[in-house]
């Protein structure tokens, strides 16, 4: 991935938090970096860096970051699971611009519930990755901090035990957590049915002239041809940081290219 920056924190068990930012270097226009278990080399926390001297940069920054006790009741303890609330607000986003959120977990601790939500509208959750840092003994939460509205907040709460002995086994699982990364697609939430499917629309470029076809991504194309159960993702991984959904949509409703109707189902 090709960043613009990173916000990293790490919780340890006694509810000490810390907390490093970083953007690229002068001379660089990005910092690429890869998840944790993408690669089997040394690190120095939940990224993989391309350039050593990023990777140099991160470790003597994050030595010295800012260090904080989370105090109650943003963190608890009952005697058998941890409890930690983290609110972000006001992370600047911008078109063509990729930034990551990643909180590593203490050490030998397993989540047993994660919620990432937008603070404005609790009801729409984030999705993003986890990853078990094996080299570290850590569980990692990677966000994705991307937003047509110029900022990214986000309320975490997560809830974990700890256990040495089935860490190197455990996984974790829930309906907003993709193996990949986050998938891009929250734009949805954003958007009423209708304007959804205007920018559907925009996104997969169908156009029929006879028998000739084009599209920018097809799961099936030509006279008679079917798709169905089909992603169609790669478009809006490639698009989303250069656009306004809001003015897209009402663009493509004032448009006088008729619609077209594909047989697929968008995740």
């Amino acid at each position: 991935m090709m960043l613009k920056a990173l916000i990293v924190e790490q919780l340890d068990a006694d509810g000490i938090l810390r907390t490093f930012r970083m953007q690229p270097a002068v001379e660089s226009p990005d910092i690429v970096v890869a998840f944790a278990d993408e690669y089997e080399e040394d690190r120095f926390g939940p990224f993989h860096f391309l350039d050593e001297e990023d990777a140099k940069r991160f470790k003597e920054g994050f030595a010295r970051c800012r260090v904080r006790k989370i105090g109650c009741p943003h963190f608890r303890f009952d005697g058998r699971v941890y409890q930690v609330e983290l609110t972000w607000s006001g992370i600047p986003t911008e078109r063509n611009w990729l930034s990551y959120y990643a909180l590593s977990l203490p050490e030998f601790c397993i989540p047993e519930n994660l919620s990432i939500v937008d603070p404005h509208h609790p009801s729409h959750e984030y999705k993003r990755a986890i990853r078990r840092d094996d080299l570290r003994h850590r569980y990692i939460v990677y966000l994705e901090c991307a937003s047509s509205f110029g900022r990214f907040d986000f309320v975490l709460n997560c809830s974990f035990v700890v256990n040495e002995r089935e860490f190197p086994t455990s996984e974790y699982h829930d309906p907003k957590t993709v193996a990949g990364g986050p998938a891009g697609d929250d734009w949805r939430c954003w958007l009423d049915k209708g304007q959804q499917q205007n920018v559907t629309n925009f996104f997969v470029k169908g156009l029929h002239m006879g028998d000739n076809y084009s599209a920018g991504q097809a799961g099936a194309m030509g006279p008679g041809a079917q798709a169905s159960n089909m992603t169609f993702q790669q478009i809006w991984n490639q698009t989303q940081g250069s656009l306004d959904l809001q003015q897209l949509s009402k663009e493509l409703e004032q448009s006088p290219i008729q619609r077209i109707d594909f047989n697929f189902h968008l995740r």
